[in-house]
């Protein structure tokens, strides 16, 4: 029981964490990338770092969090369902990239390896900041894993 209760707080505080960090990239490192360059292949290399350092951490991060809510899904019968939903909303942020993000992430990266070549400042502005729209949508996944167990505990 005290496993299960400290399992629990472990998975709400990385779920908030991580929905947290999420976040932060929308809010405040995309708009100073934003807001510090007029140059569209620094612009897009600026993004490109900026992914890079968050798909290191925050999809395993994902994984670890879901896996934590969904084996206390399976110990727990009482709170099976909800913390399966909590599970399945932090690791949502993997399939909504493929989905949604997939075509903007691969336009970003090819202007990035385009570097210097025809590379239109206005465009890189649009993919970057909707890129950073959908980022800040998929950041709300997480959060809302983290209410579900935070309900059901």
């Amino acid at each position: 029981m005290q496993t299960t209760r400290t399992a629990e707080g472990v998975a709400i505080a990385a779920g908030s964490f991580l929905s947290g960090a999420m976040v932060s990239i929308s809010l405040l490192a995309v708009p100073t990338c934003l807001d510090t360059t007029l140059s569209a292949t620094q612009l897009c290399r600026m993004w490109e770092r900026v992914f890079h350092y968050g798909h290191r951490a925050l999809p395993a991060l994902a994984l670890a969090t879901g896996g934590l809510y969904m084996s206390i899904g399976l110990r727990e019968k009482p709170k099976r369902w909800p913390m399966m939903i909590a599970g399945l909303a932090t690791v949502s942020i993997m399939p909504f990239t493929w989905i949604f993000m997939f075509p903007t992430n691969d336009r970003l990266f090819a202007m990035v390896a385009a570097g210097e070549a025809d590379i239109s400042f206005v465009e890189a502005r649009s993919l970057v900041v909707r890129w950073c729209r959908l980022h800040l949508t998929r950041s709300m996944f997480p959060l809302i894993g983290s209410v579900v167990g935070l309900m059901a505990k």
